[in-house]
């Protein structure tokens, strides 16, 4: 599975606690920012998935583990999470 068929399922942005739902990005959108260094590829996928394949140059952060390890994230850059 490549970056694009990966953002294409799944992509979005981490989004204020109030949001109803966080704002999507498709690839198109994303990848520039990701290019650009604006932006990071969150995969929240478990860890068996990430080994098989993940996006170049994501961070791995397993959505049973997010919260306790928000601190990790960048705080200054879009964060577009994915899974499958």
């Amino acid at each position: 599975m490549n970056l694009r068929t990966l953002l294409t399922i799944a992509a979005m942005f981490a989004a204020p606690a109030f949001a109803a739902e966080p704002p999507r990005m498709t690839a198109e959108e994303l990848k520039p920012k990701v290019d650009a260094g604006d932006a990071v590829l969150l995969d929240v996928r478990s860890a068996a998935a990430f080994a098989t394949e993940h996006a170049k140059g994501a961070i791995h952060v397993p959505l049973d583990a997010l919260e306790a390890r928000l601190g990790e994230l960048p705080k200054n850059r879009l964060i577009a999470a994915y899974c499958t």
